[in-house]
């Protein structure tokens, strides 16, 4: 009965041996090799076209935020709320009426439209 028990776990621990052994030769194919691969590299496909819809997200998200405050900020809202602008006859803004003279030719831009006039 000895005899037999000790064979059989014998015959059990190179069972065992000969398993692991095909697991890691199966592991190792190249079948395995390249469906492991294959699996990493759909989870990578997916991680960079979330990450690259995230960016693009951020970056349009920014442009609308940049638009608005162009929008509430830029020369059309300060003219929609009723300033304009003085340009003389190069076309730079006059800032100080002391720079005028009489007969310069001096242009206002409005909100809509714009006039010529003459310095008296």
């Amino acid at each position: 009965k000895d005899l037999d028990d000790a064979v059989s776990q014998s015959l059990r621990r190179k069972s065992d041996f000969i398993q692991e052994i095909m697991y890691r030769i199966n592991a190792q194919s190249p079948e395995s090799v390249l469906a492991r691969r294959m699996d990493k590299l759909e989870h990578l496909s997916q991680k960079l076209t979330s990450t690259a819809w995230k960016k693009l997200d951020q970056h349009v998200n920014h442009i609308t935020e940049l638009s608005s405050l162009l929008r509430t900020l830029g020369p059309e809202s300060v003219f929609a709320r009723g300033f304009s602008v003085t340009l003389d006859a190069n076309g730079s803004v006059i800032k100080d009426a002391k720079n005028l003279k009489p007969g310069d030719t001096i242009t206002t831009r409005f909100h809509k439209g714009k006039v010529s006039s003459k310095v008296t």
